[in-house]
Parts: C-alpha cells; structure tokens; sequence
C-alpha cells in the first residue's frame, strides 16, 4: 500500500478522487483495493470510518457525481469545517452542507463499510411484535419472525420471495412464505426502511411504524394499512385500485406519491399529496379529493387542507428535517422518533417558533450542536433522556 494513504486524516480521505469513488460509484477495484487497504491498516479505520460516516450523513443522491463536482463540494464544506471549531463556523458549515443536500437529493443512496459478517438478522419463532425492542421486526407466515439490528431494504418479488437488504453490510437474506398471510412489519424508533411491494409500489417506512401487507396482492385490489408514517409512490394498475387504512381514515389512491403521518399516538393526522389523486374517507362518510401540492391535517376530527412546499414533509427520507413556524415541542418529538431518545422539554423552550433545516446527522450530538447555535437553548443528558431549557440571557 502507498505511505500516502497511511499518513491520511479524514480530511484527506474526503478529497481523495479514489476514496470517494469507491463510496459515490464503487468498481470492482476501488472496492477490492480500499476493502484490501481497510484489512491491511486497522489503525486507519477509525479516520476511515468517520469520513464515510460524515458522506453517510449528507445523504447525497442523485446521478453519479464528476470526480470535479465531488471534490468541490467537499473541498468548500469540509476545509472549511477541519480548519476552525469556533461556533460561528460550525453553524456556517452546517447550513453549508444542508445547503447542498437540498440541491442534490435524488434517489441514489451511499452507505457505510460493510461489516465481516450478517450480524444484523436473527430468526425467531414468535409472531408477537414486541414494540420496546429496539430492533425492526418482521412477521411473516404467521409464526415466523425476522429481527433486524440496522436499517434494511425489503423487496417482495413476484415469485413470493422476500428479500431483505442490510444497509449497512448490503448482504442479503431470502426469506420464503409458503402461504398468502397477511406479513407484520416494525420499524421502532431510532430505525428506518424501504420496502418495495410485489407490484413496484415502494414504500419508504419512518421511525416508530407499523405496516401490514400480503407477499403478493390479490387479483381484485391491492391494500396496505400503517400505523405511524410512510411515503409512497405508488405503481400503476387500473385494473387493482390501492387503498392505505389507517387507525382513523382510509385513502384510496389514482396513480400518486404521497406521505402518511398518522400515528396513533399524535394528535394531528395528515397526507401531503406529491403527485398524482388521493381520495381520502373516514368511518362517518367524510370524505375529499387531494391535489397536488396539497395537504390534509385532521385534528379532533376537523379536517383542513392547505397549499404546502411538499418536499418539507417527505424529505425526513433523505435524511432531513425541516420546519416553518413550528414549536420546538414538535421537532423534538420527531427528533425522538428518529434516533430513539426521550427529550424533556421545560414549557418556555417547548413554546419556542422554529423555522429551520437540520441534517440529520448519526450524531445526535451533532444535531443538537446546530439547533443550540440556532436557537436560544441548552441542553444535557440526565439519565435516560435529554433536558432541554431556554438559554438565559446573558
């Protein structure tokens, strides 16, 4: 191996065309020489890791990047970063790169070094879902249940198979229903997953949620139900129409993307329509018709629909949080959700207005920095959960 890449810092690995290569568009020599490199330099890891974490959590998607247009991003954002820690330039580099993740996120994905073996998936007996675990569950045929350690990507295929993806490692287990049960799916909070349906349907499946579906949907139509949120793009089929139920209102879909909030536990139930119809009913009748661009919140029963930039209720799935005018209550009980923590919030910094973006970093410490320099809050660790105060005034 070279001296060169032994004397590198995270720094250094982030401006290497190579490196970055290997994590933006692997080949089969970037992986067998950076895989080959990892084995040989276990002392390098820890740099390694940490640049791969730092590229994990700007969710860059999209088309494959230039090697030009990768190394002026990172060039002006983690130069910038490595160079200072005073907190004025930590909240510039942190809106820098929130900055460049809103103009990138698409649909390609980059995830961490795999590890030497599939730790992530454990098979069980049991067909009880057991909501404190911290692991994603899955049931299926009834009687058999799946745990999952990390996030993972499902894919149902049109043979009755499962596939199950580990993001982090990318092995793959194949699971084999031998009957049309309706499967169970956890994700507790903390944990997230895709799962693309047997007909295209994909489904991007957020902290804390349930969702039911068949391994293979019936001739007549096609239904899901949830409990939590989901976004979804939905894959034609006039002759199948598909229906989400919820806990409080069923939605029934005209060729759409859309997002689902409705956890039970929430007060306020909503769907924000992205593309395409919804028709939208509940137990006493009620119903409407969605448009794009528009979103229903139910509250106490009232319905209301508004005009809404939709990307600011569907982007959590890239790795993104942001809200307009809302208390700091909310963020943090979507923040909760998203790395499983408690948050005890005194009354005056729950009242506070927000209106920000936040990169969801896998350093909840990281998070909180950013939202400490942006608004007037402290926060610290008791126990088992985080206290959050107003700062006092100086």
């Amino acid at each position: 191996m070279k001296k060169l890449y032994e004397d590198y810092s995270v720094e250094d690995f982030l401006k290497d065309n190579s490196f970055l290569l290997w994590n933006l568009s692997p080949t089969e020599s970037t992986s067998t020489f950076w895989q080959t490199f990892w084995e040989q330099h276990p002392e390098k890891r820890p740099d390694m890791e940490r640049a791969r974490q730092i590229l994990k959590t700007m969710r860059i998607k999209g088309t494959p990047l230039s090697v030009g247009e990768v190394n002026e991003i990172y060039h002006l954002t983690w130069k910038r970063y490595y160079h200072t820690r005073k907190k004025a330039t930590r909240l510039k580099f942190y809106c820098a790169a929130a900055c460049i993740v809103a103009v990138i996120l698409f649909s390609w994905s980059i995830y961490l070094f795999p590890p030497d073996s599939f730790t992530n998936h454990v098979t069980h007996t049991s067909a009880i879902i057991e909501t404190n675990s911290p692991d994603i569950q899955l049931v299926w045929d009834q009687t058999n249940k799946e745990r999952f350690v990390e996030d993972v990507d499902f894919i149902l295929t049109r043979s009755g198979e499962i596939q199950v993806t580990d993001k982090t490692s990318q092995k793959r287990n194949i699971l084999k229903p031998t009957s049309s049960h309706i499967n169970q799916l956890y994700i507790p909070n903390g944990k997230r997953a895709s799962l693309l349906l047997s007909d295209g349907t994909k489904i991007w499946i957020n902290s804390g949620t349930f969702v039911s579906f068949p391994t293979t949907f019936r001739e007549q139509d096609r239904t899901i139900s949830t409990n939590g949120e989901i976004y979804i793009e939905v894959a034609p089929d006039k002759a199948r129409p598909f229906y989400v139920k919820t806990s409080l209102f069923d939605i029934k879909v005209h060729g759409t993307q859309f997002n689902v909030m409705a956890y039970e536990a929430d007060e306020v139930k909503s769907v924000v329509l992205v593309k395409g119809s919804v028709e939208i009913y509940d137990t006493h009748q009620k119903n409407l018709f969605l448009k794009p661009d528009e979103m229903l919140n139910i509250t106490d029963g009232q319905w209301s629909v508004h005009t809404v930039d939709t990307y600011n209720y569907i982007c959590w799935k890239d790795g993104v949080l942001k809200f307009s005018g809302e208390n700091m209550s909310d963020i943090l009980l979507r923040l909760s959700r998203h790395y499983g923590v408690r948050f005890d919030c005194d009354p005056q910094a729950a009242r506070l207005v927000c209106t920000g973006k936040l990169v969801l970093f896998d350093n909840l410490d990281q998070v909180l920095r950013t939202l400490s320099d942006i608004f007037p809050i402290q926060y610290r660790m008791e126990q088992d959960q985080i206290k959050i105060n107003v700062e006092p005034e100086k």
